[in-house]
């Protein structure tokens, strides 16, 4: 196997199928949308879409998504991969070389890039970021800035990219970058997991760059974070989602576990760092917070974090819900406090476990999640089949006191299989709004390889049309 795929996509997964009524409801997918519904990068190689991957939706309604292009028999190996359609789903040839653009950061060298998530500056410019490293070796973050045509942004690093390793106290460490996000001075915060290579010794990691693609020294120690949720045990720890509150702080999500040979139930984590980069006292424990979740051995794993009405985080991923000893996995969500402090009003005391046992057999993971403007929770991912590439793509829906809603798909669950429509394999992830829709990114089989794909939901109809 390419070592650029997924480890989870493995279970290639498959699509979506929904009954005919909930297609004329919340929870339907939007057939004029795309081609028959779906919007394809057409990139003509493989893609591998981060399963961290979330879209973003431009104020004019176009998308952008983000991939890594896999050439076979090229010198060029693995690049970047950016897509941008139009509202909507077809590929805006406004954008790059007819809505694509590729970015490659080692010169057709030996070293593997991945691209791992896509962020939008308020004046349209594009920052997309993942890592770059020999196979098997250390890793240093990779970003590039694309100008709202797609052409690099030369007044970032020089040439619209740069690389950076991850130094903190001297030692340079392995970082596998899985988020960012764009401060309002156009500073760029990246976050995800820093490794010496000893086991017990992966951390959370956060670097910030200034504007024009340097290193930000006024944030933590010369620019760089690092940070582990329990210091008394050996440490598993990764940050896989960071977003920007309302008053500047800096709110991460992730999980926190043991390595093996010993290895404990993965914890729910989040944290909260104040803008220069230390850990904001005001929340949780001396700035981080981390749950249990899930009755299985493997706990839970946070794919992205939310900010939902009155200062509340909302943190979404999946559970291992097993008793049997052989994991079972459905989608989840944590709601927090302001201060850090499970808000109890929110599913049972502050936890919700969506299961989907009876709809869609085998491991659910959840690798979007995005806050409507009614406060009601969308969850996006997909289930994989034990032993089996047959798999379902869903969703989940849940009003804000954490209960399912019954207004979405099938009690406030929808299983998506499109096998029949001639899409094999469609592994769905991230999503983002668009007006009273969402728009949902994943990877599909093609001929000879993968590629990026998006499809649209009626997320919305009720409330906007005032019925809801």
């Amino acid at each position: 196997m390419n070592p650029l795929i997924p480890i989870l996509s493995r279970f290639a997964l498959a699509t979506v199928l929904l009954p005919a009524f909930v297609r004329a409801a919340d929870g339907g997918i939007d057939q004029n949308f795309g081609v028959n519904g779906v919007a394809y990068a057409h990139a003509g190689f493989t893609l591998s879409t981060s399963l961290w991957m979330q879209p973003v939706v431009q104020a004019d309604g176009k998308i952008v998504l983000c991939a890594t292009q896999v050439v076979v028999n090229s010198p060029t190996g693995e690049d970047f991969f950016v897509a941008r359609f139009t509202k909507d789903g077809l590929l805006d040839t406004a954008f790059g070389n007819g809505g694509k653009a590729s970015i490659d950061f080692d010169g057709g060298g030996s070293e593997y890039e991945y691209c791992n998530n896509v962020a939008l500056q308020a004046d349209g410019r594009i920052v997309v970021i993942g890592s770059l490293g020999p196979n098997g070796g250390s890793k240093r973050l990779a970003a590039a800035r694309l100008n709202a045509d797609g052409s690099l942004d030369t007044s970032f690093g020089g040439t619209g990219k740069v690389v950076v390793p991850f130094v903190v106290g001297g030692s340079t460490l392995s970082f596998n970058p899985l988020s960012a996000v764009v401060q309002s001075d156009d500073r760029i915060i990246v976050a995800g997991q820093s490794y010496s290579g000893s086991v017990g010794d992966d951390d959370c990691a956060l670097v910030r760059l200034a504007s024009n693609g340097g290193i930000d020294a006024t944030f933590g120690t010369d620019g760089f974070v690092r940070f582990w949720f329990d210091p008394n045990q050996d440490r598993l720890d990764m940050l896989s989602s960071v977003v920007m509150d309302a008053q500047g702080r800096i709110v991460v999500g992730g999980s926190s576990g043991n390595p093996l040979p010993n290895p404990g139930q993965a914890k729910v984590a989040v944290a909260r760092l104040l803008n220069n980069g230390e850990l904001d006292p005001a929340f949780g424990a001396a700035g981080r917070a981390s749950i249990s979740l899930g009755s299985g051995a493997n706990g839970a794993e946070v794919s992205h974090v939310l900010l939902a009405p009155g200062g509340k985080i909302v943190a979404t991923g999946y559970a291992d819900t097993s008793t049997t000893g052989v994991p079972k996995y459905n989608p989840a969500a944590i709601r927090f406090l302001p201060d850090g402090a499970l808000d109890t009003s929110f599913g049972d005391a502050g936890k919700v476990v969506v299961s989907f046992d009876s709809l869609a057999p085998g491991l659910t993971y959840v690798f979007g999640g995005v806050v409507q403007s009614n406060g009601k929770l969308l969850m996006t991912g997909f289930s994989a089949l034990n032993g089996d590439q047959a798999s379902f793509s869903v969703a989940a829906r849940l009003n804000d006191d954490g209960s399912l809603d019954s207004q979405f798909g099938n009690s406030g669950r929808a299983v998506y299989d499109m096998a029949s429509d001639g899409l094999e394999h469609l592994q769905l992830g991230g999503v983002a709004l668009q007006d009273t829709q969402a728009i949902v990114v994943g990877t599909v089989d093609v001929s000879g390889g993968s590629d990026s794909i998006a499809v649209r939901l009626n997320v919305d109809l009720r409330f906007a049309n005032g019925f809801d």
